[in-house]
């Protein structure tokens, strides 16, 4: 039989024992260990033993899905020698992390704003950022390339433009312009397939925001300084978004 005696640091007055057995004809004694306490555990404003860090960490894992007295009463329950000493110190802890995490994450989107920006430039897709006050920046995205297949479609006096807003692409939307391409045909159809022509990622479905795209676009339809006029048998379609109806109303020019 082995012991083993130690006295609190803060309070040499309070003593613990632990008696434990390292070998026995009984094979579970090994593994029990009896804890005594001595003396009388009291911590007062002028007698506070710091909580263990390790101990902080693992209140913060709990945040999730438990209250701090739920916390507070588990941990007690696990090891009051550890845990902490009440349920504002769990709170403080808590506050701590949310403050920490918030900032963390203004600095994230704030360096992925800087980084949009600078796309303009290195890019080929990004043509436009609109970025107004109280709103997360749109993206208006196109290769020159696409823009001038876009451009040779509008010119045509037949067709349709499709306008939709994806809801399925993370935390943005995607309203992408599609149509069928009369230049190419597919093989095993015969039959001109669809294409992507400029699309906007934009956080929200304002008319201001949709009037941008638009009006972007509108301004673009020039070939040798010239408006492109699009003829009036074109359809724009789209699955009744209002916000984008009223917008490519207005912004598109029609002939007459």
């Amino acid at each position: 039989m082995h012991r083993y005696e130690t006295v609190l640091k803060s309070n040499d007055a309070f003593k613990k024992h632990v008696s434990w057995f390292s070998s026995s004809s009984d094979s579970k004694l090994p593994d029990i260990a009896l804890y005594e306490y001595q003396g009388t555990y009291t911590i007062n404003s002028n007698n506070k033993v710091r909580t263990h860090p390790n101990i902080i960490r693992q209140v913060q894992t709990e945040f999730t899905d438990k209250k701090p007295k739920e916390i507070f009463l588990q941990l007690n329950q696990d090891n009051s020698m550890t845990a902490p000493h009440d349920t504002k110190q769990i709170k403080n802890a808590k506050y701590r992390q949310k403050k920490t995490n918030k900032s963390s994450s203004s600095n994230n989107i704030t360096d992925e704003i800087l980084e949009v920006l600078s796309m303009l430039n290195d890019h080929p897709f990004v043509q436009q950022v609109i970025h107004k006050k109280g709103q997360v920046p749109s993206i208006l995205c196109y290769t020159e390339q696409q823009m001038t297949d876009f451009k040779m479609f509008l010119a045509r006096s037949d067709g349709a433009v499709g306008v939709d807003r994806t809801f399925n692409l993370g935390n943005f939307f995607v309203t992408a312009l599609v149509y069928k391409h009369h230049r190419v045909i597919k093989k095993d159809t015969k039959d001109h397939p669809i294409f992507i022509g400029p699309m906007l990622l934009h956080k929200d479905a304002s008319y201001k925001t949709y009037f941008s795209f638009f009006s972007h676009l509108a301004s673009e339809f020039k070939i040798n300084s010239l408006e492109l006029r699009i003829p009036e048998e074109l359809v724009f379609g789209s699955d009744d978004e209002k916000g984008d109806d009223q917008c490519n109303q207005r912004c598109i020019p029609i002939s007459n």
